[in-house]
């Protein structure tokens, strides 16, 4: 697929959009289903009534900042987009402070990142170091429910004699 957008007369057609595609000369078969060429013509854009497509150009043809403002009204993408442009149209100043203010905040969000995934790797494993010696103290008591002796019950369970005896 070929998209051309123009902002000089497309003279094969009087459309604002106007679509080709490859076929066979004699008996017409299409080359390909994705094989086309667009034609987008800026020139021919209505005044007013204009489909989602042609605002979509008027978007792109337009210098004026309250134009873009007023098509982006109502559309998230467009306005996603006007922001992109209002940054764009920057002098080389304001662009330099505004790449500067947005690598900053790249990078914070990146040590936030990192943080929390270091604190949750943290939290799992001291949950896991309790969890577990947890599940020592609950062992120990039942092997001394069973008449285990002590020295046996710290040597299967990991605990030292002094913590089997406080059971």
């Amino acid at each position: 697929m070929a998209i051309n957008v123009l902002n000089s007369p497309f003279k094969l057609s009087r459309k604002v959009h106007s679509v080709y595609r490859i076929r066979e000369e004699e008996d017409r078969t299409l080359l390909d289903e994705l094989l086309e060429i667009h034609f987008l013509d800026l020139t021919k854009l209505p005044k007013e009534n204009l489909t989602s497509l042609e605002k979509w150009l008027m978007f792109i043809k337009t210098d004026s900042k309250e134009e873009r403002t007023m098509l982006a009204q109502g559309n998230p993408v467009m306005a996603k987009a006007n922001k992109v442009m209002d940054i764009f149209y920057l002098d080389e100043q304001e662009r330099k402070r505004y790449e500067a203010a947005w690598e900053y905040e790249s990078d914070r969000l990146s040590m936030i990142s990192e943080s929390e995934r270091k604190g949750l790797e943290r939290g799992l494993a001291e949950g896991e170091a309790r969890g577990s010696r947890q599940k020592a103290l609950e062992t120990a008591k039942n092997l001394l429910h069973f008449g285990l002796s002590r020295e046996n019950i710290a040597q299967a369970t990991g605990l030292s004699p002094a913590e089997v005896e406080a059971l």
